[in-house]
């Protein structure tokens, strides 16, 4: 059975900073040619969960 679970914005930052963070994430992620990947999908997440919230107040 598959579940899909209903995450706030605030705990998928912190799962996004987690890739940057725990080593074995990081270790992934960079391992596809860029060290910079784990920090990029970070940054990713966080920017767009803010802008995203900034839209939903206006």
């Amino acid at each position: 059975m598959n579940t899909i679970a209903d995450f706030d914005d605030e705990t998928l930052c912190c799962i996004a900073k987690t890739y940057e963070n725990d080593t074995r994430f990081k270790d992934y992620f960079n391992s596809y040619d860029n060290q910079n990947l784990a920090s990029y999908i970070s940054e990713a997440v966080n920017y767009f969960l803010s802008n995203e919230n900034k839209k939903d107040n206006f």
